[in-house]
């Protein structure tokens, strides 16, 4: 499906190396701005995973290293053992991250400087939320009209394609010429979703932390145009490995004080007071 017929190549995100190029996925309309994408990746680590096959029920723990150019490099758990299958996600500067596993998928929400933890269920939670709102315009992603295209194959990993149409591209433009769409809302997208199965909670858990249309496979990349042109990844997948299980990695931080809302896991920044200047008037003779 992909291409490579004089595609001009972009500049890797911040903090990645410039090592692989991306195969181009889907070539149509304003989605031809998709360009392909130089990062660091293990080739050697995705080809044990797919070997192995990372099957739903199977004793293992996937470790993946996951960007996010809204909220930065992330690290993710997946174990997959049957029955206790779990999901746990963390900072890789070590500020936080979420912590969830079968059969009620609370999810508990940590900070590590501050020291407090919060709860909630998958019904409540809303991931990324308000933070998008900069890039996405607001705009739900989960609204998007994204159509399978077949399987893939993404930075050395088989996955599953699916695509915007052209009908949406033409809706959008009109919608924004109608002064009904924000400019920063998409006007096409693609998403790549990991053709193993994980547990479907674990993948919608994992879709709303990065702000990216949920599904029930494993999301490993998304990226959209919006109607100005402008090209966004909101989720790119940097290293994949399937190691041992690790059952105490999914344990839950100690002694951190519960609070009743997520905003309070941290204290805001007090603003300094606005300086006060005193005005001395001369009085000319």
């Amino acid at each position: 499906m992909s291409t490579r017929n004089n595609i001009p190549s972009m500049k890797s995100p911040r903090g990645l190396a410039p090592r692989q190029t991306v195969r181009p996925l889907a070539w149509t309309g304003f989605a031809a701005l998709l360009c392909s994408l130089q990062f660091l990746y293990n080739p050697a680590a995705f080809a044990q995973a797919e070997k192995n096959n990372f099957k739903s029920g199977a004793p293992s723990t996937l470790k993946i290293y996951q960007t996010s150019t809204i909220s930065g490099d992330f690290d993710v758990l997946i174990d997959n053992t049957a029955g206790k299958e779990a999901v746990k996600i963390v900072d890789r500067k070590g500020l936080g991250g979420l912590l969830a596993s079968a059969p009620q998928w609370d999810i508990l929400v940590f900070n590590n400087k501050f020291k407090r933890q919060y709860q909630c269920n998958l019904k409540t939670y809303t991931g990324l939320g308000k933070k998008a709102f900069l890039t996405t315009g607001g705009y739900n992603m989960n609204k998007l009209p994204l159509v399978k295209k077949g399987e893939c194959e993404c930075r050395g990993i088989k996955g599953i394609l699916f695509s915007t149409k052209p009908d949406f591209e033409k809706k959008q433009q009109k919608d924004l010429a109608r002064e009904s769409a924000e400019p920063r809302f998409p006007q096409s997208a693609e998403m790549v979703v990991n053709q193993s199965k994980i547990a479907k909670e674990a993948a919608k858990i994992i879709a709303r932390f990065y702000g990216v249309p949920e599904s029930e496979n494993l999301p490993i990349q998304f990226k959209f145009v919006n109607l100005k042109g402008e090209l966004h990844y909101l989720l790119i997948t940097n290293n994949l490995s399937l190691e041992s299980p690790q059952p105490s990695a999914f344990q839950a931080p100690q002694g951190y004080t519960r609070v009743d809302d997520i905003s309070k896991l941290e204290d805001k920044v007090k603003e300094p007071p606005p300086v006060k200047f005193k005005e001395t008037v001369r009085k000319i003779k």
